[in-house]
C-alpha cells in the first residue's frame, strides 16, 4: 500500500509539474563564486528560474529561501534590492500582504510605498495611511486626507474623508465625503443623494429613500431595482412580495413585477 501511495503522488507531482519545489535544492538566495543569485519556480511553467542580484553586497549576503534577506547594508525581496532600506533596522510586517519596514520607511512588495514607517498605519481591506498620503493596495490614492480618511465600518472597501467618499480605491462622483454612509445592502446616501454601489441613483431622495430588500427600494416619487427606477410603479403601494432566488417580485396597487419589470 505504501509503495502505491508513493507512486502516485510521485505521478501527481508530475502531472502538477510541481516536483521542482519537492526536489530542488536551489530556492532562494544564493551566493556563487563572486554573484549572488534568487531561485524561485515560474507561476506559469513551474520551472526553477534564477536571476542575479544587483547590488548586494556577496561576502554579508544571507543565503535563504525566504522572499526576504538581508546584506551588511540594505534588504532585497524575491532579489530586488528595497530602495532606501536599511539592513539592521529591517524587519517583515505582513507576509501574506508582502508588507516590511525599517526605522524609516515601508515597501509593498519591492515597491517603496511609504517614508513616514513610525505613522504608517495599516487599515482594512488593502488600505493604509501616513501622516502624508493614503493608500489602496500600495498605490497613493490622490487627493485623499490622510487626517480624516477613514473606512466605514459596517461595509467592505469603502471610505470617507473630509471631502470625499470611496469605493475600492476609487472617488465616487458627487458624493459629500462628511455625510456619505451606508443604509444597509448596497445602498449609500449622502444629505442629497443616493447610490446603489458606487452609482449614483439619479433623483433619488435621501430623505424619504426606503429600503425594501438587497434590490427593491423606493422614495416618494419613485420605486427602483438595483438603483433602476420602474416604470409606472406607485410607490405608495409599491410592496415586495418575495425575494426568492430567481423570482424577486413585488406589487403595487395596479401592477405585479419580476426582477423590476412589469408581468401583468
Amino acid at each position: 500500500m505504501l509503495k502505491i501511495l508513493i507512486g502516485l503522488a510521485v505521478i501527481g507531482c508530475l502531472l502538477a509539474g510541481g516536483c521542482m519545489l519537492l526536489f530542488s535544492k536551489k530556492i532562494g538566495y544564493h551566493v556563487e563564486g563572486d554573484s549572488a543569485y534568487y531561485y524561485f519556480v515560474g507561476y506559469s511553467d513551474w520551472k526553477q528560474k534564477r536571476k542575479e542580484i544587483t547590488g548586494a553586497d556577496v561576502t554579508s549576503l544571507k543565503e535563504t529561501d525566504s522572499e526576504y534577506t538581508t546584506d551588511d547594508q540594505h534588504a532585497f525581496y524575491r532579489g530586488t534590492l528595497l530602495q532606501k532600506s536599511d539592513a539592521s533596522t529591517f524587519r517583515i510586517v505582513d507576509k501574506y500582504t508582502s508588507l516590511s519596514r525599517d526605522a524609516s520607511n515601508i515597501w509593498s512588495g519591492s515597491t517603496l510605498v511609504s517614508e513616514d514607517a513610525d505613522h504608517y498605519k495599516v487599515l482594512k481591506d488593502f488600505h493604509a495611511k501616513d501622516r502624508f498620503k493614503v493608500y489602496h493596495f500600495g498605490k497613493v490614492l490622490d487627493g485623499a486626507d490622510p487626517a480624516t480618511f477613514e473606512m466605514l465600518g459596517d461595509v467592505r472597501f469603502v471610505a470617507r474623508d473630509k471631502t470625499r467618499a470611496y469605493m475600492r480605491g476609487k472617488i465616487i462622483e458627487h458624493a459629500d465625503g462628511p455625510t456619505f454612509r451606508h443604509i444597509g445592502h448596497n445602498f449609500f446616501v449622502d444629505k442629497a443623494r443616493v447610490w446603489f454601489f458606487g452609482s449614483l441613483i439619479d433623483g433619488a431622495d435621501p430623505g424619504s429613500f426606503e429600503l425594501l430588500n438587497d434590490r427593491y427600494s423606493k422614495d416618494d416619487k419613485r420605486a427602483y431595482y438595483t438603483g433602476d427606477p420602474i416604470e409606472g410603479a406607485d410607490p405608495k403601494s409599491f410592496r415586495v412580495t418575495s425575494t426568492e432566488p430567481g423570482k424577486y417580485t413585488a406589487e403595487d396597487a395596479k401592477y405585479k413585477y419580476k426582477e423590476g419589470k412589469r408581468v401583468n
